[in-house]
C-alpha cells in the first residue's frame, strides 16, 4: 500500500520565499505546475527520497486561501506514495476512514486522494499513484 514518502507540503501566500529558503540548503527546483481547477501552484524543491512541496493560492476565493486565512502558513499536509491507489481507496473505505475526494484528482504528476484530518490523527494525508514514467 504505502511505498513511501511522496512529500511535505509547506502552505505559502509567498512560494517564492519558502523556495528561497529551503534553495539555500541546496535544495533545487524540480518542478512547478499551476493547478487552475484548485487555484493553487505547487512548486517542488528535491529533497532526496523526498519533496519538499510549496502550495500557494492562485486566487482570493480558493480553499488554500481560506486555509491561510484561518491558520496561516506553514505544513499543510504530508502526502505517501502508494503502489495501487483504487485498493488503497478500497481499504481506506472499509476501515470506515473518511476521504476529502474519494474520486482522485488527477495532476501532471499523478492520481491522488486525501484523507481527512479527523480520520488521521488531526493531519491531512495525501495517497499518490504517480504516473507510469514514459517508456524511451
Amino acid at each position: 500500500m504505502i511505498i513511501g514518502i511522496e512529500h511535505v507540503s509547506f502552505a505559502s501566500p509567498d512560494a517564492a520565499e519558502v523556495m528561497r529558503f529551503f534553495q539555500q540548503f541546496g535544495l533545487p527546483l524540480t518542478y512547478q505546475e499551476d493547478l487552475l481547477q484548485d487555484g493553487i501552484r505547487t512548486c517542488q524543491l528535491d529533497a532526496g527520497n523526498a519533496t519538499v512541496e510549496i502550495i500557494e493560492p492562485l486566487r482570493a476565493d480558493s480553499s488554500l486561501q481560506r486555509y491561510l486565512d484561518s491558520r496561516g502558513p506553514g505544513i499543510h499536509h504530508v502526502c505517501f506514495r502508494v503502489d495501487n491507489l483504487e485498493a488503497t481507496i478500497a481499504q481506506i473505505q472499509a476501515a470506515g476512514l473518511q476521504l476529502v475526494n474519494p474520486e482522485p484528482l488527477i495532476d501532471g504528476q499523478g492520481r491522488r486522494v486525501f484523507l481527512h484530518p479527523r480520520s488521521g490523527h488531526g493531519v491531512l494525508m495525501g495517497l499518490v499513484e504517480r504516473h507510469a514514467a514514459p517508456q524511451a
